[in-house]
């Protein structure tokens, strides 16, 4: 079926319709529901009661950083600006802002030295000297108050010590304690050397209250040949996590001396005290063995440092860059495709030449008939002569 199309096409509206139009359009967004309780009963009203407010700034209430200032905030109260950034901290957090400025005392060293320029750094470290002061200044000033107090209660003078130095007191007889349990269980394996000259190795994992250490192929050559055997047993025990044992001579002969696979010792932590013993370590260290187990292990491991030769001097040398040399069947593809992409060009050319003489014989034919429709509608008209009197 057609629509419609004119007068009449369109659905008039119904008069309801047409009065909600006219009549003004009331948009009332929906508002947010209140969370909150006002309680504004007689009895939440105590006389008396102070208001809430912001704490009132004193003289001396927080310490003096140099560098920072403290300043109230509207609805917040007192904070500590760093004057250089604009870094905000808790008045109370002083540790964070010496910290902070550290931080950026080192950053203007750091741009210092790209840039050249020793001011800002010099400014910087001055701020960083001044802050440190001020700490050490407000820690004996805080020390002599609590001497004061101590001497006005009627106690001694020395003060207890800090936090700090009661933990390293700690740490300190704890490691006097496993020195002591270290030097009795040594004392108990009766140790003897069992070669004078410190070998090579190198650290191949960490275990509970011991190292492996893999003994580096030169130093197994400087090994005696009972030692040699012993090491052997003892490396098989490490490998099958079996637990330190006598090394008996007939697995000691089945294991035979000319086998390739590393030798392992075990280093306790014990007998490197001054070593890092970690993964990939390499160090020095003597053998021993025990007269009262038989087994054999590591002790008195010493940092390895490895010689430092001076770098030899390469001359610098300019590499031109090669040049491409085509064959003879490269070059006659070449040509060929010279020769192509020649043809191809006249080809495009020919097409061009057509289209332009055919677009010209075109427009010479719409004119022609341009100008034979125009005479077609031509009227002429006699010549008038005039003739004169005779």
């Amino acid at each position: 079926m057609a629509r419609k199309v004119g007068k009449g096409s369109k659905k008039p509206r119904s008069t309801a319709k047409r009065l909600a139009q006219k009549s003004n359009t009331v948009r009332i967004l929906p508002q947010a529901k209140r969370d909150f309780i006002i309680d504004d009963r007689p009895s939440q009203y105590v006389k008396g009661r102070p208001e809430p407010r912001a704490a009132d700034m004193a003289k001396g209430k927080y310490e003096t950083i140099p560098g920072t200032r403290i300043q109230p905030i509207p609805g917040r109260g007192p904070i500590r600006v760093v004057i250089q950034d604009g870094k905000q901290f808790e008045p109370r957090n002083v540790r964070g802002a010496r910290r902070h400025l550290a931080k950026l005392a080192d950053e203007a060293a750091e741009l210092a030295r790209i840039q050249g320029s020793a001011a800002v750094a010099e400014a910087a470290a001055a701020t960083v000297a001044k802050a440190a002061a001020a700490a050490a200044k407000t820690i004996a000033e805080r020390r002599s108050q609590l001497i004061k107090h101590r001497l006005k209660e009627g106690q001694s003078q020395e003060l207890p010590p800090s936090k700090k130095e009661r933990k390293a007191a700690a740490r300190h007889q704890r490691q006097a304690e496993l020195d002591a349990l270290h030097a009795d269980a040594a004392d108990a394996e009766e140790r003897q050397p069992a070669c004078d000259v410190l070998l090579l190795g190198e650290v191949m994992e960490r275990r509970a209250g011991q190292a492996l250490l893999r003994l580096s192929a030169e130093s197994a050559k400087l090994l005696p040949e009972a030692v040699a055997l012993a090491l052997q047993q003892r490396t098989a025990d490490l490998q099958a996590g079996a637990q330190p044992a006598s090394a008996s001579a007939e697995s000691a002969e089945s294991a035979g001396t000319g086998s390739s696979a590393p030798m392992l010792l075990s280093l306790r932590y014990g007998d490197a005290k001054d070593l890092n013993l970690q993964v990939g370590t390499s160090c020095r260290f003597k053998i021993f063995t025990s007269s009262k187990s038989g087994t054999i292990g590591a002790y008195e491991a010493q940092p390895f440092e490895s010689p430092s030769f001076p770098k030899p001097r390469v001359k610098k040398v300019k590499v031109r860059p090669k040049v491409w040399k085509a064959d003879a069947n490269e070059k006659e593809l070449q040509n060929v495709e010279k020769q192509t992409q020649e043809q191809r060009r006249a080809l495009r050319a020919s097409k061009r030449d057509q289209h332009r003489l055919l677009a010209e014989a075109k427009s010479k034919r719409a004119a022609a008939l341009a100008r034979r429709a125009s005479n077609r509608h031509m009227v002429y008209l006699p010549l008038k002569t005039t003739t004169g009197d005779r």
